[in-house]
């Protein structure tokens, strides 16, 4: 009970902040505001969390593109792209990901987003 209340302030000042749990939970230790027995305590249950969560294998991260950068954005992006107008290194570094195979698959599920929706 104590180590899910901990974690909903954790996860409060993580989103506030825009950092990781253990991140927080490391800075209130660093602070003296927990002592060290508690503080590993805190920082195992979050560490399992934490796992557990990214080896439930998470989202996809072509969805998880398309809502960083927006459809229109993303869109205007791919048909400028795939039309000679932006190179693929400048796509690459406007969508901040490094191979051209992931411009492509994102690409391809921009196409079909848009076909999906224009009907």
């Amino acid at each position: 009970q104590e180590n899910q209340n901990i974690h909903v302030e954790l996860s409060r000042l993580a989103h506030h902040y825009k950092v990781s749990t253990l991140v927080v939970l490391r800075r209130i230790y660093d602070l003296g505001k927990i002592d060290r027995t508690r503080f590993w305590q805190a920082y195992q249950f979050e560490l399992k969390r934490v796992t557990k969560i990214i080896n439930s294998g998470g989202g996809s991260f072509t969805k998880s593109l398309v809502a960083r950068v927006g459809r229109r954005f993303g869109l205007a992006l791919v048909e400028n792209t795939l039309e000679g107008h932006t190179t693929y290194s400048e796509a690459l570094r406007l969508l901040d990901v490094k191979k051209v195979s992931t411009f492509q698959t994102f690409a391809n599920h921009m196409e079909k987003e848009y076909y999906s929706h224009s009907r």
